[in-house]
C-alpha cells in the first residue's frame, strides 16, 4: 500500500499501518524513520532518502517519520513477499539515432569486477589503514574521530571497562542508540566520513580505539 505524507519541519508523524516491508519511494528532503512493534522501537535510521527500504522479520505495527525541514514523502508498506527498488537521479544521454555500444572488455576477463574510479567512494580501493590512539571516554562527550571525506570505513572498539555509546556531536547517554559493551566493535561504512563522538553514563569510564580505512 502506498502513502503520501506532508511533513512539517521538526514534527514527528506516525503512520499506524502494519507490514513487513517499508520502502521510501520519494522524499523531497532527507527524513528520519522509526519502526515500531507496538510500543517497542525496532529500528531508527537518520537522514535517509528515496530508495531506502527495510524488511522486518515478523512485522512492524507503525512507522514514525520526521524531517528537519518541510517535506513530502511517498512510501510503501507491504505485508506480502514482494520487494521494490526505486532508483532516482540517473540519466544517460545519447545523440539522436546513435547506437549506444556496450563492451565487456574491461577488467581483464568476463566475470572480473569492473573498477571505475570516482563513480562512488565505495568503489575505489583503500589507500591507508590508520590505527588511532585510544581516546578516554567519560560522562562528557569526547571526539573519537574528526570528519574526513576520504574515510570510506571506520571501526570503533570499546577497550575500557564500562559501556559507552557513540554518535554525532551532542550525543548524550540519554540519547544512546549504538551502545558498545567492553570488547565490542562497531563497523561503520555509510557514515564513516562523519565525525564520531563517545560518552558513558554518569560515574563510568571507557576507552575507545578507532581504525580508519582511507580512500
Amino acid at each position: 500500500m502506498q502513502f503520501t505524507i506532508n511533513l512539517t519541519a521538526g514534527v514527528r508523524v506516525r503512520q499506524e499501518t502494519a507490514g513487513a516491508l517499508f520502502v521510501i519511494k520519494s522524499a523531497s528532503a532527507p527524513v528520519d524513520v522509526w519502526l515500531y512493534d507496538g510500543s517497542r522501537e525496532l529500528e531508527v535510521v537518520r537522514s535517509v532518502k528515496a530508495g531506502t527500504k527495510a524488511r522486518v522479520p515478523g512485522r512492524f505495527s507503525a512507522v514514525d517519520l520526521r524531517c528537519d525541514v518541510g517535506a513530502v514523502v511517498e512510501f510503501v508498506i507491504s505485508d506480502g513477499l514482494v520487494d521494490f527498488d526505486f532508483v532516482t537521479g540517473t540519466t544517460v544521454k545519447v545523440a539522436a539515432d546513435t547506437p549506444l555500444p556496450v563492451s565487456n572488455d574491461r577488467g581483464g576477463a568476463p566475470g572480473t569486477p569492473l573498477y571505475v574510479s570516482g563513480l562512488t567512494l565505495s568503489d575505489t580501493p583503500a589507500v591507508t589503514l590508520q590505527d588511532d590512539a585510544a581516546v578516554a571516554i567519560g560522562p562528557a562527550a569526547a571526539l573519537i574521530v574528526a570528519a574526513n571525506a576520504a574515510r570510506k570505513a571506520l571501526r570503533i572498539a570499546n577497550i575500557g571497562t564500562d559501556p559507552m555509546t557513540i554518535g554525532a556531536a551532542g550525543i548524550t547517554w540519554a540519547k544512546r542508540c549504538i551502545v558498545l559493551d567492553p570488547g565490542d566493535v562497531w563497523v561503520e561504512e555509510r557514515g564513516a566520513n562523519l565525525a564520531w563522538y563517545g560518552i558513558t553514563d554518569a560515574g563510568l569510564s571507557a576507552s575507545a580505539t578507532a581504525q580508519e580505512v582511507i580512500a
